[in-house]
């Protein structure tokens, strides 16, 4: 996939809270901080529905399936996507801050382990804050792995 994308219209609006639409490397436009939320609630509820059915089973074994279940399907999206389930879904990709490439595998996964530890700790609240606070939409972890979120389609 290429990233040569004709320079935006400033004026256009993206659905965001409160930014008006930018770029990054002047032609690659962020994604939202909107979408990016919206991505992550859909992982969320995926992971859910696999949770839930998982827990019928008093064992527990059903639920190591389904959670280790999850994890293959995310990584297989990863993997053939360079892309979580959720942010497929919206078009938008995590990138390399500096080369603007996407992330090899290894560093993908880590990158989303990370955000999970800060979700399971309540600490998504921080990273949200530096995606907010920051003028290229990046959080926490994008500012600890050098990526960015960015609109592809």
């Amino acid at each position: 996939m290429s990233f040569e994308l004709d320079k935006p219209d400033n004026s256009q609006k993206d659905a965001t809270f409160t930014a008006t639409f930018t770029t990054i490397n002047g032609n690659i436009p962020l994604a939202s901080r909107f979408k990016r939320w919206i991505a992550s609630l859909i992982n969320s509820v995926i992971l859910a529905v696999f949770t839930g059915v998982g827990s019928i089973d008093p064992t527990g074994i059903l639920l190591a399936a389904a959670v280790v279940g999850y994890l293959a399907l995310q990584i297989w999206y990863m993997k053939t996507y360079q892309q979580t389930i959720g942010k497929r879904f919206l078009g938008i990709k995590v990138i390399d801050y500096t080369t603007y490439r996407p992330l090899p595998l290894d560093r993908y996964i880590f990158r989303e382990g990370v955000e999970c530890v800060l979700g399971v700790l309540s600490l998504t609240i921080f990273s949200a804050i530096c995606a907010f606070i920051n003028k290229e939409r990046r959080s926490f972890v994008d500012l600890m792995f050098s990526t960015v979120v960015v609109k592809i389609d």
